[in-house]
This record gives structure tokens, sequence and C-alpha cells, in this order.
């Protein structure tokens, strides 16, 4: 049987034995769709860029140092200077710049090539995930403005802060705090529950305690008395959840031949100016189990890509739209980007 018709089917019997997890008949009684993302690498994790490292242990883009990318991107592409952060941000993900969004496509046949290009020498694997479940498409934009700003709470003030008797880190992290605390509300009502069902597969792969993010405690101090710590640390738990996915603003060809969307994520890894090193939720890596992928033989990358190309006319050239890329090259030089 043609390979590809193999894969399809395969990935089919994996979304029939989901579905009735997000039936109608679960409590949210919510429309969903299934959408899609290819690894060269099976053992890959679900991490988006800003939040990779590399062998070392070391983060291949400073995280602290989001907004600074963001902004010179802004410079750079002045376009974008009105525009919601959210597509600031997804323009330099289609880019090759470190972000917080992980790309994802509404066709398993684009999933599929990205399976099978790159590194030819390994497994590669389709995941599949629930969007518009637990959030709306319009709750989801909302949640990922909001995650998206999270870019702005660290060193902006460091040029700010002349006082040597103020601590840049404690500022930062207030700031943080106060971020989360001034949104529990607005974020808690747009996805409609404070909390995941015991039933959802992703409830295990969920885990936000004191050791995953050390200023709990400073947020339930500024929280209301009304609000428990259990709320809070449910309120985090959907905040961190994979079910944030946005349809790509169709303001880049590219996003638009790739099918693309994002699933956006929560957090980041505050290095301080002072040493200090503080955990808040950083981008929660999600393994999902090997039972619950589908999995492409190293061995027939070739001849697959070879059939997306012949038969669906799916390849480099009408996935990646290739002029601006010079200019983000250049970026990623200037602020010594690793590959």
């Amino acid at each position: 049987m043609n390979k590809v018709l193999d894969i399809l089917s395969r990935l089919n019997k994996h979304v029939t034995k989901v579905e009735p997890l997000y039936s109608p008949s679960h409590k949210y009684d919510r429309n969903y769709s299934i959408v899609f993302r290819g690894h060269a690498d099976k053992d890959y994790e679900l991490s988006p860029s800003l939040f990779r490292k590399n062998g070392n242990d070391e983060f291949l883009y400073p995280v602290g140092k989001e907004h600074i990318l963001i902004n010179e991107y802004i410079k750079k592409f002045p376009e974008f200077s009105s525009q919601p952060r959210i597509n600031v941000i997804a323009d330099m993900q289609h880019y090759g710049l470190p972000t917080r969004l992980l790309d994802w496509t509404n066709n398993p046949l684009i999933a599929l090539y990205f399976a099978c290009s790159g590194t030819k020498q390994k497994d590669g694997s389709i995941l599949f995930g629930i969007k518009d479940f637990y959030l709306s498409s319009q709750a989801s934009l909302a949640v990922a403005e909001f995650l998206s700003n999270f870019a702005s709470c660290d060193s902006k003030y460091l040029s700010k802060i002349k006082n040597p008797l103020v601590d840049v880190d404690e500022k930062n992290l207030s700031d943080l705090v106060y971020f989360y605390v001034s949104n529990f509300e607005t974020i808690s009502r747009l996805h409609g529950a404070l909390e995941i069902p015991d039933s959802d597969p992703i409830k295990s792969l969920i885990k936000i305690d004191n050791q995953s993010f050390s200023l709990l405690d400073k947020c339930l101090a500024l929280c209301p008395d009304s609000v428990t710590k259990e709320q809070f640390i449910n309120f985090m738990q959907v905040l961190y959840s994979p079910y944030c996915f946005i349809d790509a603003p169709s303001i880049n060809p590219r996003i638009i031949a790739q099918q693309g969307l994002f699933q956006v994520f929560a957090g980041k890894h505050y290095d301080g100016y002072n040493g200090a090193s503080y955990k808040i939720a950083k981008g929660l890596n999600y393994i999902i189990a090997e039972s619950e992928k589908i999995i492409i033989a190293s061995r027939d990358k070739d001849e697959i890509l070879l059939i997306l190309d012949k038969q669906f006319n799916i390849n480099e050239s009408t996935l990646y739209l290739k002029d601006k890329q010079q200019i983000v090259n250049e970026l990623k030089s200037e602020l010594k980007i690793l590959n």
C-alpha cells in the first residue's frame, strides 16, 4: 500500500480512539478540531524554541531577554509597531527566531512532511492536538496575547533603575507576580473553568506546584482572600495546558502555505541579573508516550517525501516561500542567536 495512505489510516485510528474523551457528552459540550505536528526525531520534546537548551543544558537564547528580541524585530520591520504582540511573535516564528510559539498544522500531510524532513537517520513521529475545546478561538487569541506579554516582565527596567538600593530582580519578579494575579479573574473566566478534569490524559502532564513555580506564595499573598491555593494552582494548570492554539494571522504567505497555527506556551525562566535564577513554570515540556504517536520509520522517509512531492505537491519549495529571510538571518547574527 502507498506508505502515505497507510500512515493516514494509522493516524485516523489514533484520532478515533481519543474522540470519546472530547465528545458532546463531556460536561463542556464544545466543538473542537484536530491539529497535527511532525517531528523528524520521535524523541523530540514539545518545547518552543525560546525554552530549548543545547547539549550542555544551556538555553540557546537568554530567555530573560525575550522582549529585547521582540523590540529589535519591530525596529527592523516597523509595520508591526501598531499590531498586537502575538502578530509580531507569529511572524518571528516563521523566520526562525526564538519565540514561545510551537508550529502545528491543520493538514496531516504537511505534518508528515516535517516528520520526514530534517533528520533522516532517526525515526520521526506525528502528534495530534485538540483545538477549541477548553478555549474557543476568540478566547485563545485573548489568552495568547496575555501570554505574549510575559516578555515585558523582565529586563526593561535595567536601564531605568539607577538607584543601587533597588534590586532589579525583585522589581522584575514583583511585576511578574502582579501580572499573574491581576489577570487571574479575566483569564479564568475566558477558560470557563478553573480545572482540567482528571479524565483528560493531559492532566497528568501538567504539574504546577511550589517546585515548578517558585513565586506561588508571592502570588497568593496578593490574591484576594477568597482565592485559595488550590484555585490558583488550578488556574496555573489551565494556563500552562497545551490547549491554547491560535489560528496563525494571515500576514505571512509562508504560514498560509503551511496551513499553520500555533500552540502558545506560558511562563519563562528568569535568569536574574544578580545571579539568582527563579523557576516560573518555565515552558513545561510535554512528554508524549510513544503509544500516542504515529511513528515514521527512518528507512521510509525518502520514499514518503517523494510521494508527497509527486502526488500532493508538498515539498520544500511549496512550504518555504523563500528575501525577508536574509534580513532575519542578519538579525540573528547581530544578536548572536544560536541555530
